[in-house]
């Protein structure tokens, strides 16, 4: 039941995805030094929240195969 959930969100989770990168891209070309700070911070929060949804998704489709 859980994958169906899975499927219906991958758009919208892609979608976000690709928009928070290109926002992250956008801070980290800015010439102020605090919009580069900021958009370092939120790139290592990105990173590991992939990390734990990456992880997330691997243990559903693990336990579903069991």
């Amino acid at each position: 039941m859980k994958s169906k959930y899975l499927i219906f969100t991958a758009p919208l989770l892609l979608f976000s995805e690709i928009y928070l990168f290109s926002w992250i891209a956008e801070l980290l070309r800015q010439q102020s030094d605090i919009a580069i700070i900021v958009g370092v911070i939120l790139s290592c929060v990105f990173i590991a929240g992939n990390y734990f949804l990456i992880n997330y998704i691997i243990k559903q489709l693990k336990q579903k195969t069991k």
